[in-house]
């Protein structure tokens, strides 16, 4: 089994009904990583915007050997990887009678992920699972 097989990601932790519900999941799995890291194998991964709170929380389990904490910088040096990937995986959705996504929507598709690879990526798939016309 692979560590992708054992990795549970958890992404928008900040969009959780409010800082206990917040809280809440934190403390739980950091207890279940720090009592029994040698007896459940997933590789627990967080993704959220930087809150005090959470900040913390985390901060509080800092001596674990078991939890690091990455700050992942947002790049706008990323928009051109972000416009490659986007050409890349959308150009499918064109036809012989239309060329879709034009550039300008490109431009916008790339604006809005603002450097985020996960937000890029999302876009991708709702855009392409939606089974009907992009446009």
């Amino acid at each position: 089994m692979s560590v992708q097989d054992k990795t549970v990601i958890i992404n928008g932790l900040d969009e959780c009904n409010g800082n206990i519900a917040q809280l809440k999941i934190m403390k739980l799995v950091a207890k279940s990583v720090i009592d029994y890291s040698d007896k459940i194998p997933p590789l627990w991964a967080f993704f959220s915007q930087p809150k005090l709170h959470t900040d913390q929380e985390f901060s509080s389990y800092s001596r674990s050997h078991f939890l690091s904490k990455v700050k992942l910088p947002i790049l706008e040096s990323n928009d051109g990887n972000i416009m490659c990937y986007f050409c890349d995986k959308l150009h499918l959705l064109s036809s012989a009678n239309t060329m879709w996504p034009s550039k300008d929507t490109l431009n916008i598709l790339v604006a809005i992920a603002a450097g985020l690879w996960v937000y890029a990526a999302t876009i991708v798939r709702f855009i392409i699972d939606q089974g009907f016309p992009p446009q």
